[in-house]
């Protein structure tokens, strides 16, 4: 359906403008809480320390092009409450990271040529994922209608097959284009200076690798705002783990669920059965792999070969049927 990738997009906009306002106001509880504590003054001028400290600037993400070296500087820390304005909330919306602060490590200026570069490289890979979708994905989809029908299992795993590879290109150009294009045209826009937005995750050799490395942003903002106040409220680690992850798989699912206008699990239980191929994971890299790149070569293929065409498939026999 044409309106799928439309409803896609402002169900993840929303969800990113979810995440960012519970941000916001639980970064700002925390400062309220602090600010109205009996202390020195010079206390109260230190409360944003531990907010600023969180994120780390990390220049390894960061695509120049020969055009100059970025200046960075830290922009000026604005106390509690003077914080509290919608322009303040205005360029926290706008800048491409879900963790609040009240200061970021920011750029000197707005590099024009790079920008109108990075700008032409998004068109380009929009239009190649157009490409892959309509003249693989999408026919190879309509070929599986009979089998998804008939309940045909090998002409189903023989579809499943086919579908792998057209899938995952164009899953990575949809994360090429998300996490090294857009956000840092965002960064760039807004003198945003923290660009660590990915790290290596195609060399993971566990999933839980996988999980720490392929979008930071998210990473952030489940260990700021789930997991750590999970363990402070005297939750184990077991535990807390495992409602980040159900948190996650819900949002994910939302998403899915929303734009297809019909309520599956499919991701939600994907994401789900992650936890025991974790431990499974780790438990290979440790014991038999032991850190050899056999683990890596399991993760692409039962992750990205096998598990993201199987959920595309699923997908598509709810709508054909």
């Amino acid at each position: 359906k044409a309106s799928l990738p439309i409803a896609g997009f402002v169900l993840s906009m929303a969800v990113v403008i979810f995440m960012k306002i519970v941000s916001y106001a639980h970064t700002n509880s925390a400062l309220r809480k602090i600010y109205l504590k009996p202390k020195s003054r010079s206390g109260k001028d230190n409360m944003n320390d531990k907010i600023v400290a969180f994120d780390e600037t990390d220049d390894e993400n960061d695509q120049g092009d020969g055009e100059g070296e970025k200046l960075m500087k830290l922009s000026e820390t604005v106390k509690y409450p003077e914080n509290i304005t919608f322009k303040n909330i205005g360029v926290f919306i706008l800048m491409p990271t879900l963790v609040y602060q009240t200061s970021y490590p920011r750029t000197e200026r707005i590099r024009k040529r790079w920008l109108l570069k990075r700008f032409l490289e998004l068109l380009i890979c929009i239009a190649l994922m157009f490409v892959s979708h309509f003249q693989f994905v999408r026919p190879t989809l309509e070929n599986a209608k009979d089998a998804i029908r008939n309940k045909n299992a090998v002409k189903l795993l023989e579809r499943l097959l086919k579908l792998a590879i057209p899938s995952l290109i164009t899953w990575l150009l949809l994360f090429y284009g998300l996490f090294h294009l857009w956000l840092n045209i965002l960064a760039e826009i807004t003198c945003f200076g923290d660009r660590l937005f990915y790290t290596h995750w195609w060399n993971a050799k566990r999933l839980d690798q996988y999980w720490r490395c392929w979008n930071i942003p998210v990473h952030n903002w489940l260990l700021r705002h789930v997991y750590f106040p999970a363990l402070s409220a005297g939750v184990g680690k077991t535990l807390a783990g495992l409602i980040v992850f159900i948190i996650s798989a819900a949002l994910h699912e939302l998403i899915a669920s929303g734009a297809l206008n019909q309520l599956r699990v499919w991701i939600f239980m994907g994401m789900l059965l992650q936890l025991p191929a974790i431990m499974l994971t780790s438990y290979l890299d440790k014991k038999i792999f032991k850190g050899s790149e056999l683990g890596n070569v399991l993760f692409w293929f039962f992750f990205c070969i096998v598990g993201q065409p199987m959920i595309v498939l699923l997908y598509y026999a709810d709508l054909a049927l």
